[in-house]
This record gives C-alpha cells, structure tokens and sequence, in this order.
C-alpha cells in the first residue's frame, strides 16, 4: 500500500466518553509519536462509548515508507501523528 497526501485512513486508537453524549476522548500511538483529544463520534470506525477502535485521519505528508496525519476533533497537543504507513489502514472509497 502506498498512501498519498489526501488519501483517508483509519488509525488504531483507545477511546473514552466524553462530557457531550456524542464525542469521545480518543487516545493514539504510533512509534514515533501520541496524540490525544476530543472527537465526534461520526470520526470513529465504531460507535463505543468505551475500548478499542479506529480513528479517521487524513495523511498530509508520505515519504520514504512513513506518514503524517491530521487527526480531527480538539487535540491536547497540536502536531500531527507521525508512523509507518503499515499502521494504518487505508479507507477505501466507493
């Protein structure tokens, strides 16, 4: 798999409820870097309140084997989320 600035992916990450029903506290980790922050549910794979999921991300750099992510929501940090591309899984479009 090769990902491309733009293309959609889903990132592994560690979910909690949030203050409002419909955001949760997303938790991440790649290699290189964290991140976490708060998210609408409408940005998760699956609709939990708590657990393990995916977050939806949109790569913005992807050199040499690794990429950067934007991740949505209100982020305790603000940078983007650096890994190898193989730990993410691309969202196929139909």
């Amino acid at each position: 798999m090769t990902l491309q600035p733009g293309a959609k992916v889903w990132v592994p990450c560690q979910v909690r409820r949030g203050v409002f029903p419909d955001e949760r506290n997303v938790v991440l980790e790649s290699v290189a870097t964290s991140w976490s922050g708060y998210v609408s549910t409408g940005q998760l794979k699956d609709q939990i309140d708590n657990g393990r999921t995916a977050l939806m991300a949109t790569v913005v750099e992807a050199s040499n084997g690794q990429v950067s992510l934007r991740l949505p929501g209100q982020a305790v940090h603000a940078s983007y989320l650096t890994g190898p591309e193989e730990q993410f899984e691309k969202i196929e479009r139909g």
